[in-house]
């Protein structure tokens, strides 16, 4: 493999021995060549940085190969060929610009690698910064931000347009923390996480807040819909023994959820006290339960 002098390594892909053994001699040492049919087998731990074949698409990739090759991450030169490939040599190309080519290429291939690894350690710090480490939902800066953009496009929305926000909150949780230990506690926060994640469609965010609150956004749904989804959803959180593997009482849900709409002359701020003075209103009444707020008494 090329990391700057060193070799790159090549799979010459052909049905004819004679180009192939044609293309191992013109490489000679400038690459670390080897020779397979165009149907092929390679392992992971193998992964070449060029194929030279004579037959495009390059058929029977294996393991990563695929996904390689379509996002450049393995260079492809055609010979004699029409189709998809970084470089197309004619059938009386040169054995110099064989060579030239395979140099060229693998500097670019090489290249495309690096900021590919770039670009996913940049996406992995996005996943921390936006994550909450335990349940692997969104956390509370993730929920802020997305809070006041959802706001925003409300309010360039058509009037059926609405945002459902919900707060919801584990009932009892910090006796069962002291009951049973903060490693039963935070099994019950992954398990509530993981149901979150497993009721809501895309267009939903869920988050947890800290502790043991949890909000979530209600895009795209009709107005009546709101208390009605956000209730199903708080039930289906409930967290039985079976769910925690120890014999804790089941941890039921309250909840309080706002509904704002295009006409609405909230900020985010009001939205947010709303929701939570309709959770307090949940667990006043009693917990276990959902209570619908208003933006009104703002």
């Amino acid at each position: 493999m090329i990391h700057m002098a060193a070799l790159h390594k090549v799979l010459l892909l052909s049905k004819s021995s004679c180009w192939r053994d044609r293309w191992m001699r013109e490489l000679g040492d400038v690459a670390d060549a080897r020779a397979a049919l165009d149907s092929f087998h390679i392992s992971e731990g193998d992964m070449p940085d060029l194929i030279v074949t004579d037959s495009l698409p390059v058929s029977s990739p294996v393991g990563e190969i695929a996904e390689l090759v379509s996002r450049g991450e393995i260079g492809v030169i055609g010979i004699g060929t029409t189709g998809c490939a970084d470089v197309i040599l004619s059938h009386d190309y040169t054995g110099r610009e064989l060579r030239l080519g395979c140099q060229l290429m693998a500097e670019v291939v090489h290249l495309r690698r690096r900021m590919a690894v770039e670009l996913r350690s940049q996406h992995a710090l996005r996943k921390m910064a936006y994550s909450d480490p335990l349940t692997g939902l969104a956390n509370r800066r993730k929920w802020d931000q997305e809070l006041v953009s959802r706001m925003e496009r409300l309010r360039g929305g058509g009037p059926e347009a609405v945002l459902g926000i919900a707060l919801l909150d584990l009932d009892l949780f910090k006796r069962l923390n002291d009951q049973f230990g903060h490693t039963v506690g935070d099994t019950v926060l992954r398990r509530v996480g993981q149901k979150l994640m497993a009721n809501l469609s895309e267009q939903h965010l869920a988050a947890r807040l800290g502790g043991d609150e949890f909000g979530i956004l209600l895009s795209e749904i009709l107005p009546n819909d709101v208390s009605r989804v956000v209730d199903l959803i708080r039930r289906t959180l409930e967290c039985r023994p079976e769910d925690v593997g120890a014999e804790v009482p089941t941890v039921t849900i309250s909840a309080g959820v706002v509904l704002v709409a295009p006409t609405d002359v909230a900020h985010p701020p009001d939205a947010l006290q709303a929701v939570s003075r309709a959770l307090l209103a949940a667990k006043g009444a009693g917990r276990n339960q959902t209570v619908m707020g208003s933006l009104a008494a703002n």
